[in-house]
């Protein structure tokens, strides 16, 4: 099966195949295998292991992916590598969590380093009555709206983070990047919850999953309004 990088909100042929899949019932060697054992295996990474499928904004394409693997390990549990795939996902969210050494978190307000400017428009610009432009965007100060839960769009492909909203392929906020973000954590508490994670990823996420639930409710609420 021919693939393309990345799945996204509008290249969505990988999970085509996963449902192609599941609609023929396949258990052993799914069509979408081909896909996932690429992005285990020989997809490019960061030296810290961040999936790089595209140089802008790679938490959101690395987010999507991470929920593709841990569907597809959902789906097809008996598939070769597929304990692999489940753990390459829940990889890429401890990742973006902050479980890199530099221990930067790419969620707002979510562990010891998060991002402070997020590029969100809602975020950065003063309550009302207060009046808002490009002073606000441009200047190099935290945000005066804390945006809790959100993803930003993540490091360059050497681990490098510049928390700076002018920074836009770092700091930008979307929902199709929360949107596959918060997907995966899901899959992630189902897997938790149903005891299909080894010990070794439960310990990596435990803790994490705690105050997620809290952070995406925030997110969710605010995002809807100012994005």
């Amino acid at each position: 099966m021919a693939h393309s990088r990345e799945f996204s909100w509008d290249v969505k042929s990988a999970a085509v195949q996963l449902l192609v899949d599941e609609s023929e019932r396949q258990s052993l060697y799914p069509r979408v295998a081909t896909y996932c054992n690429w992005l285990l295996n020989d997809a490019d990474k960061t030296p810290d292991g961040l999936l790089i499928l595209h140089e802008r904004y790679p938490a959101k394409y690395a987010a999507n992916a991470a929920f593709l693997l841990m569907l597809a390990y959902r789906k097809f549990p008996n598939a070769q590598n597929a304990k692999g795939w489940r753990d390459a996902g829940i990889r890429q969210i401890s990742y973006l969590l902050g479980g890199n050494k530099k221990r930067q978190s790419f969620v707002v307000g979510f562990g010891r380093i998060s991002p402070t400017q997020p590029l969100h428009k809602g975020s950065s610009c003063p309550l009302p009555p207060n009046r808002c432009g490009h002073t606000f965007k441009n200047r190099d100060q935290p945000n005066p709206n804390i945006l809790y839960g959100a993803l930003v769009g993540g490091p360059t492909p050497l681990d490098d983070f510049s928390d700076l909203r002018t920074e836009e392929e770092q700091s930008r906020v979307s929902l199709d990047a929360n949107a596959g973000f918060q997907a995966a954590v899901a899959g992630i508490i189902h897997l938790k919850l149903n005891q299909l994670l080894s010990s070794g990823c439960i310990t990596t996420v435990s803790v994490q999953l705690v105050f997620l639930s809290f952070f995406f409710t925030y997110f969710i609420t605010h995002i809807l309004r100012f994005d």
